[in-house]
């Protein structure tokens, strides 16, 4: 049984406590609430939901990304999945896979599936490489118990359609074992509540971090500053145009600019990691037009940044609203987040997917929402917070583990321990009745 708390958790800390997850890219069973994979996150499901589709189900051009959070139906139906898969195979699935040659690739352009000899949608060229495709496709067929009569296309086929069916049954097994660790989790899954400040920040980051990506890439193809002959002078050039509009209109104005400074990559031809606390990255989105005209060249594209960008920023007001939220306000919420995405998907696809643009877009924000009615109170803003005081601290008020004199301690921890100390004196009134000769040590015998 799990735990019986509720606890705020960023995504490491929900990945230790479920016992699996990780990156959006780099694991393909990634999230922690469903059986959604890595290689199918940008992709819409087969059939509108209920949950949050009903609105459109007789609109043939919505798409639906929505996954429900994974629960004791979700597994029943993926074991009955498996059960019926099972039976509609002839061959025995661990022996084909220690055996099998040949490779079907799912979500791979047509044009790379043709190019390999060991992948079924193989186009031969010559009459050498197609009797030595079929002679591939009839080991395959018996390997599977399957007749190994016909010519070429109708091999493929027959092998095709009992390929997507063990791909199926891998795809399923798969999910079983993920849900059998979600349901082993520590916590209960909805109780394991994501930090709406932390999702904020890094959807924030990874929208200006794509839109820059695509103004250096128009820089370096000469799209923009095409007048400029060097590319390290167009690169330069776009650097310094976003950085007057960050310095001089986001974060300040022309009495008071701020400094900051693109980062760059080893090359210097691409912007590197982007790192901004919350209240800036807030500010550079509500002000992403001025970067998006200055960045994108193709209209269409500039037409699609400038139409979802709104609809993020309407959403992420409902959610860090302070009063509970009401089931309009969700739902409105789940709308403007669907309206986002789908444009953000048709400008980015998989690339502008993580771990926190998944939990939007597939309806998991919105199941939190429903169930505890308010975000706000989850925030660790607090604790960001007091990081910022932290380092702060640290770096204008202590000698950074240096010492005045050669017989003094070396310590980065000292410094830091003698603040927090006073800290803690002043803010539990201590420090006052020491000052005023009204303490008492509770140790000392009266």
């Amino acid at each position: 049984m799990p735990l019986d708390v509720t606890v705020a958790t960023d995504m490491a800390a929900d990945w230790k406590l479920v016992g699996a997850g990780g990156g959006c890219k780099n694991t393909e069973m990634f999230c922690t609430l469903c059986t959604c994979t890595s290689s199918q996150v940008h992709y819409p499901n087969d059939e509108k939901c209920c949950r949050f589709c009903s609105a459109h189900s007789n609109d043939p051009n919505w798409h639906c990304y929505h996954h429900p959070i994974m629960s004791s139906d979700t597994s029943a139906e993926i074991n009955e999945e498996i059960r019926r898969l099972e039976q509609s195979i002839l061959s025995d699935l661990e022996k084909v896979e220690r055996e099998s040659k040949i490779k079907y690739y799912s979500n791979t352009l047509i044009r790379a599936r043709t190019k390999s000899n060991m992948s079924i949608n193989f186009l031969p060229r010559n009459d050498d490489e197609r009797d030595a495709f079929i002679d591939l496709l009839m080991d395959e067929l018996i390997l599977r118990g399957l007749s190994a009569s016909g010519d070429l296309e109708e091999l493929r086929q027959r092998l095709l359609s009992e390929l997507v069916i063990e791909k199926k049954l891998r795809d399923s097994l798969t999910k079983l074992e993920h849900c059998t660790k979600l349901e082993a989790s520590i916590i209960a899954l909805l109780h394991k509540i994501p930090c709406t400040l932390h999702a904020e920040n890094r959807i924030g980051i990874k929208i200006l971090t794509m839109l820059l990506m695509e103004g250096f890439s128009n820089a370096q193809k000469g799209l923009l500053f095409g007048n400029k002959r060097s590319e390290k002078d167009r690169i330069t050039a776009y650097a310094e145009l976003i950085e007057n509009i960050f310095n001089n209109v986001i974060l300040g104005d022309d009495d008071g600019p701020a400094q900051w400074n693109v980062p760059m990559d080893d090359d210097g031809k691409m912007v590197g990691a982007i790192t901004l606390d919350n209240n800036r990255i807030r500010q550079v989105i509500d002000n992403l037009e001025l970067l998006i005209e200055a960045s994108v060249c193709d209209e269409t594209r500039k037409h699609k940044y400038n139409g979802c960008i709104p609809q993020y920023r309407e959403a992420m007001i409902i959610v860090r609203q302070r009063k509970e939220y009401t089931d309009d306000e969700i739902i409105s919420y789940q709308a403007h987040v669907d309206q986002w995405f789908r444009l953000w998907n048709e400008l980015h696809g998989a690339e502008g997917c993580t771990n926190y643009v998944h939990m939007l877009s597939l309806g998991h924000l919105a199941e939190y929402m429903y169930k505890w009615r308010n975000m706000y109170r989850f925030s660790q803003q607090g604790w960001e917070k007091f990081n910022h005081v932290f380092s702060t601290v640290y770096f204008r008020r202590t000698n950074h583990g240096g010492r005045r004199h050669k017989d003094a301690q070396k310590s980065k921890l000292i410094g830091i321990a003698r603040w927090l100390q006073r800290r803690l004196l002043w803010m539990t009134g201590i420090g006052d009745q020491i000052i005023t000769d009204q303490y008492q040590n509770p140790n000392n015998d009266i």
